[in-house]
């Protein structure tokens, strides 16, 4: 049986290498990435993920992880999400 360090500790890596891949995949959206840094991306266990389908449930996953390790930092969490409404 994991502790609860040890589950939010997984739990934060996990977050990592999806955040990693969805950083790499909405770069590669907008200007495709050459296939030679595809590849080493791969090898370094990134994939191209689709951005649409894979960022809610990321979101959704770090505002939980966020709640628990530092609960005074979701809202700025969930701010920098939804955006400043004053901002044009």
């Amino acid at each position: 049986m994991t502790s609860k360090y040890e589950a939010l500790k997984k739990e934060v890596l996990e977050l990592e290498k999806r955040g990693k891949e969805l950083y790499i995949s909405m770069i590669n959206e907008c200007e495709a990435i050459d296939e030679e840094h595809i590849a080493a991306f791969k090898k370094d266990g990134i994939n191209i993920i689709s951005v649409g389908n894979n960022y809610q449930s990321w979101y959704t996953k770090a505002c939980r992880v966020i709640e628990q390790i530092i609960p005074e930092r979701l809202n700025e969490f969930v701010n920098l999400y939804q955006g400043d409404p004053k901002r044009k």
